[in-house]
C-alpha cells in the first residue's frame, strides 16, 4: 500500500491534459490498467484531517470507534486494530514504513518505523532507528523547532544510512540540490523531495530483504506542496492572485510533487511479484483554501519557543513535548485534572500589547 497523502485525480488528470502522458506515466499505467476510484471520506470538518483519515482507512470503522483525533496519537490509545495488526495476527510478515500512529512500533514479524511526526526514534527492529532519527530531524528543522545537525553528524547518519540501502543516485540528488540552492536560493523547497527518494531507499532495500506479506509506505510531500504553493501553480479562484515572482519561484512545486509521486510509483512496481497487488491510496483529496478571513492566503502562527509559553500557562504536569506539524504541539498531561487546567489555560490566554509597545502575557 503506497499511501501518498491527499493526492487527488483531479490534479492528476489536469496534469496529464496539460504535460502530456509522458509527464506522469505510471499515474496514466494506473488509469488505463488497474482499478481506481475517487476517494470519499467517511469524516466531516472539525474531524477532516489526515491523521484521522488515514487510521479510518486502516482500521475500517469510523473515528467514533478508533478515537484517534491528534496527529502521530499513541497506538496504545486507538481502539480499532489497523490493517497491520490483522495481518500479522493471521500470521503474515508485515512491513510498515511511515505510516500514521504506528508509534509505538509493535514487535511484528516483519519491520515497522512510524511517521516522521512520532515523539521518539524506535523501530522494529532497533537496528532500524537511524533512518527514523534523520525523518524525525528533518522535519522538526524544517519546522524550525530543532537546530540543523553538524558536517559531522550528517557524515555519520549517511555512513549508517548507506548500509541501509541508500542509492548513489539519491545521494546525487542531495549533491545537486545543495548546489542548486546555492546558484538560486529560491528553489529550496524542492529540498523537501529528498525526503521521500531517502525513505524509498531504505523500504526497497527492506521489503527486498524481508519480502512481507503486507507492507504500507507513506508520504506527504505532495499535500506539503499543494498546500503551501497551489496558488503559485493555479491562482484561478483566488481573489488575491499571485505575484510574478511567487510563480517563478513556486509554479512547479505541485507538478514537481505529483512527478516525484510517479516516480515513487514506478519504482514500487519494479517491487512486485506476479502475486502482490500494488494500492496506491490518498485519504483524502485536497483543493484550493479559499477564506474571507484569509483573503490573501491562511496565516500560520509558528510556536518558536514552547518552554516559554507553558511558562505562562503552566508547567507543572506536563511530562513530553513533542513539536508535530506547524502550528501543533504534542503535550503529554497523565493527571487528568492538570491536563483540563492546563487546556483550560490554552483556551483563555492572550497577549496584551501596550500603548508604548510593551506586553504582558496572561494566563
Amino acid at each position: 500500500m503506497l499511501e501518498l497523502n491527499e493526492i487527488n485525480w483531479r490534479v492528476v488528470d489536469r496534469l496529464l491534459e496539460q504535460r502530456g502522458k509522458a509527464f506522469l506515466p505510471n499515474f496514466e499505467k494506473l488509469r488505463a490498467e488497474g482499478a481506481w476510484a475517487v476517494q470519499s471520506a467517511v469524516e466531516r470538518s472539525p474531524l477532516l484531517d489526515p491523521w484521522i483519515t488515514w487510521v479510518t482507512l486502516h482500521t475500517g470503522v469510523s473515528p467514533v470507534v478508533h478515537g484517534a483525533s491528534v496527529l502521530e496519537q499513541s497506538s496504545d490509545s486507538i481502539s480499532a486494530p489497523r490493517t497491520w495488526h490483522y495481518a500479522a495476527e493471521a500470521g503474515r510478515k508485515v512491513g510498515v514504513f511511515g505510516s500514521i500512529s504506528a508509534y509505538p512500533p509493535p514487535p511484528v514479524n516483519g519491520f515497522v518505523v512510524p511517521g516522521p511526526f512520532a515523539p521518539g526514534n524506535e523501530t522494529h527492529p532497533p537496528r532500524l532507528a537511524p533512518v527514523q532519527a534523520v525523518n524525525r530531524r528533518y522535519t522538526q528543522v524544517h519546522n524550525k523547532t530543532t537546530r540543523a545537525p553538524t558536517l559531522a553528524e550528517n557524515a555519520g547518519t549517511a555512513a549508517a544510512l548507506i548500509r541501509m540501502g541508500l542509492r548513489l543516485g539519491t545521494m546525487a540528488h542531495v549533491a545537486t540540490q545543495l548546489v542548486r540552492e546555492r546558484l538560486q536560493p529560491g528553489q529550496r523547497w524542492r529540498r523537501v523531495c529528498l525526503q521521500p527518494r531517502l525513505n524509498f531507499d531504505i523500504f526497497a532495500s527492506l521489503y527486498r530483504q524481508e519480502r512481507p506479506d503486507f507492507a504500507t509506505w507513506h508520504s506527504n510531500h505532495a499535500a506539503h506542496f499543494m498546500h503551501h504553493y497551489w496558488r503559485a501553480w493555479d491562482d484561478a479562484v483566488f481573489p488575491v492572485k499571485a505575484s510574478a515572482e511567487e510563480r517563478r519561484q513556486y509554479g512547479e512545486a505541485v507538478p514537481e510533487g505529483y512527478r516525484l509521486c510517479d516516480e515513487l510509483i514506478g519504482r514500487a512496481m519494479q517491487l512486485l511479484d506476479g502475486n502482490t497487488v500494488l494500492v496506491v491510496a490518498s485519504s483524502m483529496g485536497q483543493q484550493p483554501f479559499i477564506s474571507d478571513r484569509y483573503k490573501a492566503g491562511k496565516v500560520i502562527v509558528r510556536i518558536r519557543d514552547m518552554e516559554a509559553l507553558l511558562a505562562v500557562v503552566g508547567r507543572a504536569g506536563v511530562s513530553d513535548v513533542v513539536p508535530t506539524m506547524v502550528p501543533q504541539w504534542n503535550l503529554r498531561i497523565d493527571d487528568p485534572v492538570r491536563r483540563h487546567a492546563v487546556q483550560a489555560a490554552f483556551e483563555t490566554a492572550y497577549r496584551q500589547r501596550g500603548p508604548e509597545g510593551t506586553s504582558r502575557n496572561r494566563p
